[in-house]
């Protein structure tokens, strides 16, 4: 809306959507405290699925400050799949629990004999339950009163993150 934001903390960062505060974020953080993080939300990791998905990617080091910022907004290098995308978000709704997507939760033959059930995994724990309760209140707030007010859904309670999407060219 061609105004700025002024001093805002990271609640009013999500609210908003203010890249400048968490490319300064991602600055203090620095290229390794940045990609452990990444990590422990499984990019560089290939993620058990029963289709095949690419690992989504996140530099392995060596950013200069001008990649770090631009990282830490979701754009420059890092590539992530929409199901690493999906599993990231879930977690924040799973108390920090990142869980293996199922396709299918059982399989019976035709005589509906049960031949195989899958049941829920925890495939990584990227954050406290705290945290992540947080994160979740602030995300509700997008789509209560910030840039996410489009995804807002009658008699449902919504949690959101608005960005901005960069497509790459891999030639």
């Amino acid at each position: 809306n061609e105004k700025a934001h002024g001093t805002v903390d990271l609640e009013k960062a999500l609210e908003e959507s203010c890249n400048t505060y968490f490319a300064e974020k991602g600055l203090e953080l620095g290229d390794k405290k940045l990609r452990e993080l990444a990590e422990r939300y499984k990019l560089n990791s290939k993620i058990p699925f029963d289709l095949g998905v690419s690992a989504s990617r996140f530099e392995k080091g060596g950013m200069t400050e001008p990649d770090i910022g631009s990282t830490s907004i979701g754009q420059g290098k890092t590539l992530v799949t929409p199901l690493n995308i999906a599993l990231m978000v879930s977690s924040i709704a799973n108390d920090g629990n990142m869980v293996k997507p199922i396709l299918v939760s059982e399989i019976r033959d035709h005589q509906g004999e049960l031949k195989k059930q899958n049941s829920t995994e925890i495939i990584a724990n990227v954050a406290s339950p705290e945290t992540t309760r947080e994160i979740k209140d602030m995300m509700v707030k997008v789509v209560e009163s910030g840039t996410g007010t489009g995804a807002k859904i009658r008699n449902v309670q919504v949690a959101g993150k608005t960005g901005t999407a960069e497509n790459l060219s891999l030639i």
